[in-house]
């Protein structure tokens, strides 16, 4: 169902990490925040990171700094859609965890 907090729109991602929402598409700018809910409530924000921004062994310029691999994040949000479809319909794809998993 619809459910706002202000102005935002909210998203509430159950277990199977399918969300089928009743809001309209629409076309703007991003202006996301993703928060993790525990089972009392409490809320966390969850930083955005970039699976890119690591060093790896085979990494030829290394950053002299980089994320934690070891905090709860959400990696690389993008916008797609399937260009093949009658009906184009976008949708967001990311990855929720740690990236050390």
């Amino acid at each position: 169902p619809k459910e706002f907090e202000g102005f935002r729109r909210v998203y509430k991602i159950p277990e199977t990490g399918v969300l089928f929402t009743k809001f309209k598409q629409t076309q703007g700018i991003h202006n996301r925040k993703f928060f993790y809910v525990t089972n009392n409530g409490n809320r966390k924000e969850l930083g955005i990171l970039d699976h890119r921004g690591y060093n790896e062994s085979y990494t030829v310029n290394p950053r002299p700094t980089e994320p934690p691999r070891d905090s709860l994040a959400v990696f690389t949000p993008e916008v797609s859609f399937d260009p093949l479809l009658k009906t184009k319909y976008y949708y967001t794809t990311f990855t929720v965890g740690k990236y050390q998993e």
